[in-house]
């Protein structure tokens, strides 16, 4: 029986007044998914055979799955007849027999992954053309590289001879790299290098365009709705990719204009130009199969500074700071790693991992330097690192930037008996920590930069800390202590392993009953949110991996909570409309939130959580901190434009300090880190 439904209409059609053809399914019929569906968690482009099809539910055996997946045709109907498919698309598969339909402007990489998909049987159907006439040019493309243009690899073609228009009017327009900084600098260049030149690009943007080539249906805009101004000048996006990271590939800036681009032309066009920039230089990575990487003069040169100054600073001698092992509660890691740092060098480092104590430490070096009546300056990366700093070491800290600019302005004074502590040194990019430690030499100070994370990305371009570390070393804590129990600290230390002892660790808490699985994705959220609400511990989190994610959380564990509530005990709600665009706000009295932006004005850090302790229509009463330390603020509804819900957050927004409970909502795409 076959039964018809009607296709979602693509996004963004210029022309909307001819719907799609419906899709007519029936047991038996092979279909690819266009879109990934999540709660079952199909990938995009899986395959599958339909095992029934009515009005209300379609049962599709995916490939590679041992049981059927359900979908409601009324919220799922991303499919398309899977009986044909492109080279692109068909990587990774395996059949018995395949059928392929050749074309002159296949390569030696395509040609091989068409005909090598099958167990038994292939056959290669080729159309005749004036190009291809024999088994000549069948040889000749099966040679050609992974170029574009249909030229290469062909000895007998005439130069004389037309290309297809759309591959003409892609490659006449292509900007030429003569001006970029790494083709600029050898004399021996010509005056004038093509891109078209340069395989390991258009191996890259021929792949990429294949695939949107796949998913690309015509009358479609060219462009996503979101799509950013550097469309119009593409050398913003690579610079952009590299205020992020001191080095990127030309694969990021693809899948960077792959997210605001969905015709393969433009996307090509967009490419070769952005490749263009001026200022990028390509780095041959020795050894490495996955090609160049590409930064600039710039970061280069900031680069090699900081490496010299941190050399300089490591190398300057000084007096050591004594320190009394009984006056402050530390372990042997922590001991030695101590005393290391207090033998008078003017940087060292302390890494350690999540959990190991390393804030703590720090705290034990505000003791000691502050008992030799030394200055002590505590500073952060982020704001959420300020509290960290603050409730665990001691110290009344400030933001790195803050830091910098209270130095340059004299409202803060440097001198040979003071130390900086920095906490989060992992997150400072190059240029943030080349402006610290500049401001730190200059004036015969020491600092102390500390992390938990030293393979984390940091907040810019240029992994600084590890740069320093690889040059001068750090003193290491390799002992988790956040964990109270001593089978949860065991735990941690595997998770902290390699990918056998990752899997023990996960073994465990599957034994423990600690891991809840949940059929989609909406049935893991309420889970997740009733395990929460449930909880006792008032010191709490929740963590996703992405920020939809964390968002939905955010809303399921408030429904949760006020669920728990008698109709009397629950409090009174106040929606607040926010300008800009931004979604309406509702709060009510027990809520927590946090801020996005800070409101200086009042000192109130991005990232710092409160409770709501009265929400009114003229002003909304909050709480900050807990004891002699609590605060409360007045806020007006105008204010609350960078706040949101915060009993969940993401991974990478997790707090630095620990907490009593944590509820974690894992999904595909959880790596070891």
């Amino acid at each position: 029986q076959v039964q018809s439904y009607t296709r979602p209409q693509a996004p963004d059609m210029l022309d909307v007044s001819a719907p799609p053809a419906p899709l007519e399914l029936g047991p038996g019929d092979r279909v690819r998914f266009t879109r990934p569906e999540r709660e079952a968690s199909v990938q995009r482009s899986s395959f599958g055979t339909v095992l029934s099809a009515s009005a209300s539910e379609i049962v599709v055996a995916v490939d590679g799955r041992p049981d059927p997946v359900r979908l409601d045709p009324a919220r799922f109907l991303d499919l398309d007849y899977g009986y044909a498919a492109t080279i692109h698309k068909s990587q990774g598969m395996t059949v018995d027999r395949a059928l392929v339909l050749g074309s002159e402007t296949m390569n030696q990489h395509l040609l091989y992954v068409a005909l090598s998909r099958h167990r038994d049987h292939v056959e290669l159907h080729m159309p005749q053309s004036k190009r291809v006439r024999g088994m000549r040019d069948l040889i000749a493309i099966g040679q050609r590289k992974g170029y574009m243009t249909l030229t290469d690899g062909l000895t007998d073609h005439d130069p004389a001879a037309p290309l297809p228009s759309s591959v003409r009017a892609l490659f006449e327009t292509l900007p030429g790299l003569a001006g970029r900084a790494d083709v600029r600098a050898p004399d021996a260049l010509p005056e004038h290098v093509s891109q078209v030149d340069d395989v390991e690009l258009v191996q890259i943007a021929t792949r990429t365009a294949g695939l949107l080539s796949a998913d690309f249906v015509p009358g479609q805009s060219p462009l996503m709705a979101e799509a950013g101004g550097f469309v119009e000048d593409p050398r913003k996006l690579v610079e952009d990719l590299l205020a992020q990271r001191s080095a990127i590939t030309a694969e990021d800036i693809a899948r960077a204009i792959t997210r605001q681009v969905r015709e393969p032309e433009t996307f090509v066009r967009l490419f070769f130009e952005a490749m263009a920039h001026p200022d990028l230089v390509a780095v041959e990575r020795s050894g490495a199969a996955q090609g160049r990487l590409y930064t600039t003069v710039g970061q280069v040169l900031a680069e090699a500074a900081l490496s010299d100054r941190g050399v300089r600073l490591a190398a300057r001698g000084g007096e050591a700071i004594a320190f009394d092992p009984a006056s402050y509660t530390l372990n042997g890691a922590q001991h030695s790693a101590l005393s290391e740092l207090l033998r008078g060098r003017g940087l060292g480092i302390l890494s350690g991992a999540p959990g190991s104590g390393v804030t703590w430490t720090l705290g034990a070096l505000h003791h000691a330097y502050e008992a030799a009546h030394w200055d002590v300056i505590g500073v952060a990366a982020t704001g959420q690192g300020v509290d960290a700093l603050r409730s665990i070491a001691g110290l009344d800290p400030m933001t790195a930037a803050a830091f910098v600019e209270r130095v340059a302005s004299g409202r803060i004074t440097l001198g040979s008996r003071t130390v900086v502590l920095v906490d989060q040194a992992d997150r400072l990019g190059v240029s943030a920590m080349n402006s610290l430690i500049g401001a730190v030499e200059a004036r015969g100070a020491r600092v102390v930069l500390a992390s938990s994370a030293l393979d984390h990305d940091p907040m810019e371009a240029g992994a600084a800390l590890r740069l320093l570390a690889s040059r001068v070393g750090a003193a290491e804590l390799d002992r988790a202590e956040r964990q109270r129990d001593p089978a949860a600290r065991e735990v941690a230390q595997l998770l902290a392993g390699d990918r056998a002892a990752a899997r023990a660790a996960v073994a465990r808490y599957f034994e423990a009953g600690q891991v809840v699985a949940a059929g989609r994705s909406e049935l893991a959220v309420a889970a997740l949110a009733k395990g929460f609400a449930e909880d006792p511990a008032h010191d709490k989190i929740a963590l996703a991996q992405s920020r939809a994610d964390a968002a939905a959380l955010n809303v399921a564990i408030r429904d949760a909570l006020r669920a728990r509530l008698t109709e009397d005990q629950r409090p009174a709600e106040q929606v607040y409309h926010r300008a800009d665009g931004q979604s309406s706000l509702t709060l009510a009295e027990g809520d927590r939130i946090s801020f996005a932006r800070g409101l200086p004005e009042i000192g109130l850090r991005s990232g710092a959580k409160l409770d709501v302790i009265e929400a009114g229509a003229e002003a909304v009463i909050l709480g900050s901190g807990a004891g002699e330390a609590r605060q409360l603020l007045r806020l007006t509804p105008d204010q609350l434009a960078g706040a949101d819900y915060a009993w969940a957050t993401t991974i990478h927004r997790a707090p630095s300090e620990g907490v009593a409970s944590v509820h974690v909502l894992a999904e595909a795409g959880f790596d070891h880190a």
